[in-house]
């Protein structure tokens, strides 16, 4: 018991993550603590905890302990798997109640943690590997129950006749037809993914996203060609480019020039945005502010370590402000990544805008599920 104690001394000297409570938000005594670990360079996560302030030095704020998210249950038939999805999730703001490798399920299995994870009151979003499952009748009731509390992310390998002989050979699982597992997540109301960035994306938009799920959607860009090709994906997915009203359009046309930009949606900023990140936070909150726009998508980045922190911030504080959500986007070939910064401060980021409104579209299905609304009766 004693050399138990004292190894657990090394999470005091070396922690991953420190929540600061009592955190001030002026510059008082209490706000050296916050000030100590980020001049020292501290690179685990840090939980500003405030009863009232939403966000503290650019960092979001939470009321109390109880309310850090940790909020993603997983159930996972792969061991690595689950491991790979532990250190990815850190980047994207992923944070975890309770995760559950089963293996060859020789006493538990899918049901009994499905079960488990559904009822878990610390736990608001399921996702689950799965490549075979055992008591097909009580896993459609235990699913189906699940899916009544919270949404459950479900990615099923095996269903094609290569990927079933793989899984008898990993887990020695009977996988199953593609059919029937498409009729068992029909009618328990799971939310289906194929493979594992799109899983990953779902845990994360599903987990970080706030629940409104118009499909009137402003795209903000300095690359004009990503800017083309997220209109595209706009429709593809079912959305709608917003129509901006004359009054947006004629703020945004005192902001940017006249060559080399879009005042329409998509907005590009072009190189001016790329040069001046005030450029990016005043376009981003002037299309926020459009009644006619229920979600944005933006992609863009600073040129310098410099910019790409100020450009975290404007994007943060403007999401805070409007309320509505945001899909951030990352230019190729820039650093720092942002990713993990942008999921501290609980908005979604993603690789792609194609996977951004994938997931985007994913998430407002099963909201129009779960209000009884079909996506072509919503009207929007």
């Amino acid at each position: 018991m004693k050399n138990t104690s004292i190894s657990r001394l090394d999470e005091l000297f070396y922690p991953d993550s420190i929540a600061i409570v009592g955190l001030p938000r002026t510059m008082k005594s209490g706000s050296i603590f916050l000030m100590g670990l980020k001049d020292q360079g501290f690179r685990g996560k840090l939980y500003p905890v405030h009863p009232v302030a939403e966000q503290i030095d650019g960092i979001r704020a939470d009321p109390s302990i109880s309310a850090i998210p940790g909020h993603v249950g997983v159930v996972s038939h792969s061991g690595s798997l689950a491991n790979i999805l532990g250190r990815v999730a850190v980047r994207r703001g992923i944070r975890f109640s309770k995760v559950a490798s089963l293996g060859n399920e020789a006493d538990l299995d899918s049901t009994d943690f499905l079960a488990y994870l559904g009822q878990d009151s610390k736990t608001r979003v399921v996702g689950a590997y799965l490549e075979n499952v055992k008591r097909g009748p009580t896993f459609l009731r235990t699913l189906q129950e699940a899916c009544r509390k919270k949404p459950v992310i479900l990615w099923k390998s095996g269903l094609t006749p290569e990927g079933s002989r793989a899984a008898a050979s990993h887990t020695g699982a009977l996988a199953g037809s593609w059919e029937v597992w498409e009729g068992v997540v029909r009618q328990a109301g799971a939310v289906p993914v194929v493979g594992f960035e799109a899983w990953v994306d779902a845990l994360a938009g599903f987990s970080l996203l706030p629940e409104r799920w118009g499909d009137r959607m402003a795209v903000v860009s300095g690359p004009g060609g990503l800017a083309v090709g997220a209109a595209d994906a706009c429709s593809r997915e079912g959305l709608r480019l917003a129509d901006l009203l004359p009054e947006t359009c004629s703020a945004l046309a005192e902001i940017l020039p006249p060559t080399g930009t879009s005042l329409r949606n998509p907005i590009d900023v072009g190189f001016t945005g790329a040069l001046d990140m005030a450029v990016y936070d005043r376009v981003t909150r002037i299309a926020a502010e459009d009644p006619g726009v229920d979600a944005l998508l933006i992609i863009g980045h600073g040129l310098t370590p410099e910019s790409s922190a100020q450009y975290l911030r404007f994007m943060i504080e403007a999401r805070r402000e409007s309320g509505k959500p945001f899909l951030m986007v990352d230019i190729p070939g820039l650093k720092p990544d942002l990713s993990e910064d942008f999921g501290r401060a609980g908005i979604p980021f993603f690789e792609t805008a194609e996977r951004a409104l994938a997931t985007y579209a994913l998430f407002r299905r099963y909201h129009l599920g779960r209000s009884g609304i079909s996506a072509s009766a919503s009207g929007r």
